[in-house]
């Protein structure tokens, strides 16, 4: 189910951080990802370790606006695998 909502800019709109799209309509950033821990890292064997999977929680954190539509804040569990190439640990897969 979609719902629209209409928002009016008044003079203090500034404070919403809207931004113009070339449609013409208006994009309002609701809330920022924020990273809270990580947990558990793993990876897959004993020998050469090539591979990592790491367990971590993130949240929103809301803007005036998600604030207004009641984002919610409570933490979220997630997962990011790394690989092992040229000497780093690169991100392979960030799961939200």
């Amino acid at each position: 189910m979609r719902e629209r909502l209409i928002v009016s800019l008044a003079d203090g709109g500034a404070s919403f951080h809207p931004r113009r799209l070339d449609t013409g309509d208006w994009e309002f950033r609701l809330a920022r990802r924020r990273f809270l821990s990580i947990g558990e890292i793993s990876f897959n064997g004993e020998g050469e370790r090539k591979l990592a999977h790491a367990i971590y929680s993130w949240r929103w954190t809301a803007e005036l606006l998600g604030q207004l539509l009641q984002v919610s804040e409570e933490p979220v569990n997630a997962q990011a695998s790394f690989v092992w190439r040229d000497g780093a640990w690169m991100i392979r897969d960030v799961g939200f």
